[in-house]
């Protein structure tokens, strides 16, 4: 094969190289460790933002009326207690698992 207008072959450049001149790839451990601490704290902050929108809709609720006090009462005190216990417990493993 030749290229158009030229007389030369298109073929590979007669240059050789020596597969032992090339840098070896380093190789690793996988470490589990930088997803687990991201993974931790977007489920612990998104935990919290749960708690904060859930107390600003009770509040905006009580605010404009749309629902009686007593429930909202009823709601939150259904709803808050074990999302509270979540959130904590989220948050004290994300810095109990960054101190080591």
């Amino acid at each position: 094969m030749t290229h158009e207008g030229r007389g030369t072959p298109s073929g590979p450049s007669d240059e050789t190289f020596d597969v032992e001149d090339l840098p070896s790839p380093e190789v690793k451990p996988y470490d589990p460790e930088p997803q687990r601490e991201k993974l931790r704290g977007y489920l612990a902050g998104g935990l919290v933002l749960l708690l904060a929108v859930i107390v600003l809709l009770a509040f905006g609720t009580m605010w404009s009326k749309w629902a009686s006090e007593a429930e909202i009462k009823d709601l939150l005190s259904t709803i808050f207690p074990p999302l509270v216990a979540l959130a904590g417990t989220a948050i004290g493993f994300y810095f109990g698992g960054r101190a080591r």
